[in-house]
């Protein structure tokens, strides 16, 4: 399964026929039931819009900054409506500025978010880091075919990114980056100040419907109010701004609270899927190739990161998952392999 996903993944033809005029789903016609599925739901017809919070299909996909356009232009128009439209009518002097703070360390932690690397692992030149020498040296399950390279324990080949991340959280089409060890904190971060940005202004939108005339006699932010006595533009301001804070409302609070629990567990959004999809299967082959894709699971001990108990919260794993940020060489990968090998 592992290698028709690959396949798909560079774009593989799903409907290519052999010379007998037979498909892909006609020569699978003897295998299990349940592996039959799995590889049919593969080769359904894809369907990717570039939404953030879709899935990334199995079909090639190329890195794109509309997401991140998108997420530019909405969280602007909010701010803008909220500065010179709706807030200032308000008689609460304060919600002014915390908007303008808070929507200045959601801008803050997207500049940062997107900007840092997350950990890509790096070849190295030399004569027995030769792609040809690793095959002869290192088990297959260890090695990146498309970056030509030693993986990490925790690491994922980014589709996307077409790059290996170490401790491969996800791609962020928000911030149009990899999440990985290096950046997971800036990550988490940024879906917080998300979370918070809507929640404050998507309130003060939500009790801003009524006011449409300035709540103070002397209003001391007459000289900002644009527009705000046209009622048009108000209530098309705080719907808008309501409607679009509740969209991103709902799925951070989802990511923020999945993001504190896998901390504590020690263990990625990736991992916990994995480890999911392992405990689900019922043939011990599916739960074998599983293993095999989860190269965590198979990593030689002195790469095993340490995790005080594995599948509840703890607060060593928290420790882990902030501090822990070296990110091991082609060199002491190889080196590594190599003692595991001959013990």
């Amino acid at each position: 399964m592992r290698t028709v996903k690959d396949l798909l993944r560079k774009g593989a033809n799903r409907t290519i026929k052999t010379e007998k005029g037979q498909t892909a789903t006609d020569l699978i016609v003897d295998l299990p039931s349940n592996r039959q599925k799995d590889i049919k739901d593969a080769l359904a017809k894809p369907c990717y819009t570039g939404c953030p919070l879709g899935k990334i299909p199995l079909m090639p996909v190329e890195k794109s900054k509309r997401a991140q356009v998108l997420f530019i232009v909405l969280f602007a128009v909010i701010y803008l409506t909220q500065l010179f439209v709706i807030e200032p009518k308000l008689d609460v002097w304060y919600f002014l500025f915390s908007s303008t703070l808070v929507s200045a360390k959601l801008l803050l932690s997207f500049i940062v978010g997107s900007c840092s690397k997350p950990g890509y692992l790096e070849p190295e030149k030399g004569p027995e880091f030769e792609f040809k020498e690793l095959v002869k040296t290192v088990p297959n399950e260890h090695l990146c075919f498309d970056c030509k390279l030693i993986k990490a324990p925790r690491s994922k080949h980014c589709q996307i990114c077409n790059k290996c991340v170490d401790r491969y959280e996800g791609h962020c089409m928000w911030l149009n980056n990899c999440v990985g060890r290096r950046n997971s904190n800036s990550y988490m971060v940024f879906i917080f100040y998300v979370w918070l940005t809507v929640f404050l202004l998507g309130w003060i939108s939500m009790a801003s419907i009524r006011v449409t005339a300035c709540e103070i006699e002397h209003c001391p932010y007459a000289s900002m109010c644009i527009l705000c006595a046209w009622m048009p533009m108000h209530y098309f301001a705080t719907i808008f701004d309501m409607v679009v804070c509740f969209f991103f409302f709902v799925p951070t609070s989802y990511m923020c609270t999945v993001q504190f629990i896998n901390y504590g567990k020690g263990k990625t959004s990736a991992e916990v899927y994995l480890d999911k999809k392992n405990k689900a299967a019922n043939v011990a082959d599916d739960a074998k190739e599983g293993l095999l894709e989860n190269s965590a699971l198979r990593a030689p001990r002195q790469f095993k990161e340490r995790r005080r108990r594995s599948g509840c919260l703890c607060w060593s794993n928290y420790g882990e998952m902030c501090c822990s940020k070296k990110i091991l060489t082609q060199h002491e990968l190889l080196q590594m392999y190599t003692q595991e090998q001959d013990e």
